[in-house]
């Protein structure tokens, strides 16, 4: 289904286009998209609603695709969705207010509300269809959109005195409005002209508990069926009654947790988590459904009777269900991460690994279990936490991930408070801690092995930040010995952050508690000899690092031996990190400084940078805790690409860490609502002149995106020529790769034929690397 993008209350810019997730300057999202809370069918088309996006299925053929902002979703943070009969009309809702229309051939984006200044909270909770007007239940009361005219038409405020409250669902029956409520039952007639003045909103008072919260209201067959939420382990209250009686316990239903109530002519559904039941209109069990098949059970968060009697299931773990027939059940779960959680992600020949992460800002354990979680060369998903690794029990918060350099097969977990974890291919191979290795324990908390920072030296040696303890360096060596360095002279019990090994062999950790700045570490390239170790704190004191201030968050080496640094207060430099051990030698760190709109300020001085990558050509991706991916010249001074949510697919402003596939050039931003991917123009050192090639090749007629050519040596000078030898564009690469936009040096596009491609390396060596055909 091919939509146009349009939009309603605001201007969106595109950077770069949307969904060309094999081309240069696209987007790849990674949210999990298994988490399905929603589901909605109408016009041929069915669609499960995660927080991140939509599974779509085409019922026409049977494919299903992921459908996010990536491909042109205005946001994430999915909260609600629906279908308008009357219109044809998917309507999505956001928990900022802001609303999308999906027909069969556009996206319209309706940001009114999202706009408006109001005091209350804009989440749109529920949808409720009644002809062509979709009712939302927000966070401060109700609100009437017209989907046929994409406007909103009234509001209405159900609480009594006229403040805002919340609700949570909302049904109409015998033209009666029912809104169920942070504190009770309210409700109008529809036909009440001054129905969105607040005092004609009733406010039932002859249920068992009047000011409760209730989460689910619903009309079948002249009744309401009202549930309230109860603690997990009672399950909730679920009531009914009609004109005439009062209300009444469901006794069928009690004990279980209910989420989602769905009512047809003769049928009503009810998704309960574990399984899925419908009555008739005589209330009679009709179905339910406990499993997908052997093993398979249900985690229903949504359930309703589609076309031709087909069931749709919005499963929390296995993604959109549809159940034609008895025990016949289809599985629609697009490959994707098990989380959103990410806190460290690692890369080496095309396979990701992702520390899922589990920190409080402070440092402190968040006691995460969503473990570690994979994509294989294969592009193959998979997770390890204590669920599937029955090892892993008591082991939480993995925030660090390194694959060695030596034996792909190995990757290491640093785990805040569970110590070092070996995985061996995708299982736990064994886990270190002060028991079996030099790791120490916190000196604050006896049995807490906190592993806060990983990275490989040249040799292989595994080097690990080992948070609040007088050791806090610790390294598993290639030839699985442990040492273990005290620097008490310097650090006592002090949390540690990220460590990076430097070319020159330096250990860089930062210092994140009280301000310290950073550790830097010289073990004299003597593992066990400690005779020659140096080490020193870099802070912000004048000939002591200079740095703009001690709150440091981030380090990383660039292509020269430079050390970037992100602070609190922006960027700083170390052009001379390889001094910081020699007397007299003025080493401080240096702040950029950049011209923004006719003024010169230090880089990102007002922003704290989170995380910073270097790429194939030497260029900074910066991330910031706030205020999107910056990507930055080789020297810092240029900006390039400033990507917010506002601008671009990337889905949070807050950015965790950054890494790059070097094979590739895709660089992966993860944020706190997850990850998502830039396909950039750079890419490095993993991939060798051996495997050169062009895409796309062949380059279809109607193609006008960039073209790359892979594999060239780094910092090439590249010339494109015609078969005769004519030349039509040249350039240097960025890091292996270079782009080419097809066109000749006047900006014409180049006709159909053949195209050499040469690269010249820094010794001067010509070689031909690559053909193109443009073809007609």
């Amino acid at each position: 289904m091919k939509r146009i993008i349009l939009f309603i209350g605001s201007i969106f810019i595109s950077l770069l286009s949307f969904g060309q997730t094999g081309q240069v300057g696209g987007w790849i999202d990674y949210s999990p998209f298994h988490l399905v809370f929603s589901v909605a069918e109408g016009n041929g088309f069915a669609y499960g609603a995660t927080k991140f996006g939509l599974i779509e299925f085409n019922s026409s053929d049977n494919s299903f695709l992921r459908f996010s902002k990536v491909e042109g979703l205005s946001d994430v943070d999915v909260s609600c969705l629906g279908y308008n009969e009357a219109t044809k009309t998917f309507v999505v809702g956001y928990g900022n207010g802001k609303i999308d229309l999906i027909t069969a051939t556009s996206i319209i984006t309706v940001n009114d509300l999202f706009r408006k200044a109001i005091s209350g909270d804009k989440r749109l909770n529920k949808i409720h269809m009644d002809g062509k007007f979709a009712y939302f239940a927000t966070g401060f009361g109700i609100v009437k959109f017209d989907v046929e005219r994409q406007e909103f038409s009234d509001t209405y405020i159900v609480e009594s005195d006229g403040g805002n409250l919340k609700v949570n669902d909302i049904t109409i029956a015998n033209d009666t409005i029912y809104a169920a409520t942070e504190i009770g039952l309210r409700f109008s007639r529809l036909d009440n002209p001054q129905i969105n003045f607040y005092r004609s909103w009733m406010k039932d008072n002859t249920l068992p508990n009047p000011n409760a919260e209730y989460s689910i209201i619903e009309s079948f067959q002249n009744k309401l069926y009202l549930n309230t939420a109860n603690d997990a382990s009672d399950g909730d209250t679920l009531f009914f009654k009609n004109e005439t009686t009062s209300w009444s316990y469901v006794v069928e239903l009690s004990g279980l947790t209910n989420y989602s109530i769905s009512a047809y002519d003769n049928y009503v559904m009810f998704s309960h988590g574990g399984q899925v039941s419908c009555y008739n209109n005589t209330w009679q069990e009709v179905r339910r459904i406990y499993n997908y098949g052997e093993g398979s059970f249900v985690s229903s968060r949504d359930a309703i009777l589609g076309n031709d009697s087909t069931i749709w299931i919005g499963d929390s773990k296995k993604g959109l269900i549809k159940s034609e027939k008895i025990f016949r059940y289809e599985i629609i779960n697009p490959p994707s991460p098990n989380t959103a959680g990410v806190d460290g992600i690692d890369i080496r020949n095309n396979a990701i690994w992702v520390a899922a992460g589990g920190r409080e800002n402070n440092w402190n354990n968040a006691f995460s279990n969503d473990g570690m979680f994979w994509r294989n060369d294969n592009l193959e998903w998979g997770a390890i936490t204590k669920f599937n690794d029955t090892v892993l029990i008591n082991v939480f918060d993995f925030i660090d991930v390194k694959i060695s350099p030596f034996n792909t097969n190995l990757t290491y977990g640093a785990s805040l408070g569970g110590g070092l974890v070996e995985f061996d291919g995708y299982k736990t191979s064994q886990i270190f801690n002060s028991s079996n290795s030099e790791l120490k324990e916190a000196l604050d908390a006896p049995g807490w092995v906190g592993i806060t920072g990983l990275d490989f030296d040249k040799s292989g040696n595994l080097w690990m930040a080992n948070s609040r303890n007088t050791s806090p360096i610790a390294v598993y060596s290639n030839n699985g010995t442990w040492v273990s360095y005290n620097i008490s002279n310097l650090v006592t019990q002090d949390i540690t952050g990220p460590l990076l090994v430097a070319s020159n062999g330096y250990k860089w950790v930062v210092l994140p508690s009280g301000g310290k700045g950073i550790l830097v570490f010289d073990d004299g390239g003597t593992l066990e000899d400690v005779s020659d170790d140096q080490s020193r704190i870099l802070n912000s004191g004048i000939g002591n690092g200079g740095l703009p201030t001690n709150g440091v968050y981030c380090l990383a080496e660039d292509l020269e031996g430079q050390m970037w640094i992100g602070t609190s207060e922006g960027v700083a430099v170390f052009y001379s990190p390889s001094s910081v051990f020699e007397s007299g030698v003025n080493f401080d760190a240096q702040q950029i400084i950049v011209e923004v709109d006719g003024y010169f300020q230090y880089l990102l001085g007002t922003e704290t940078v989170t995380s910073i990558a270097v790429d194939g050509a030497n260029r900074k991706w910066l991330g910031t805790s706030g205020s999107g991916v910056f990507l930055m010249s080789s020297d810092g001074t240029e900006e390039l690409y400033h990507f917010t949510t506002d601008n671009s697919p990337l889905i949070s402003n807050f950015i965790r860490t950054i890494e790059i596939n070097n094979s590739t050039g895709e660089v992966l931003f993860g944020t706190n609502e997850g990850i998502i991917a830039f396909k950039g123009t750079a890419t490095g050192d993993e991939v060798t002149t051996n495997q050169t090639y062009a895409y796309p090749n062949p380059v279809p007629q109607n193609y006008f995106g960039l073209i790359a050519v892979k594999g060239l040596a780094v910092n090439s000078d590249v010339r494109v020529t015609d078969i005769a030898g004519n030349l039509v564009f040249s350039t240097i690469s960025e890091g292996t790769q270079m782009i080419w936009d097809g066109n000749d040096m006047n900006g014409n596009r180049v006709s159909t034929g053949v195209y050499l491609v040469f690269g010249v390396d820094s010794e001067g060596q010509d070689s031909q690397v690559a053909k193109i055909l443009f073809t007609k």
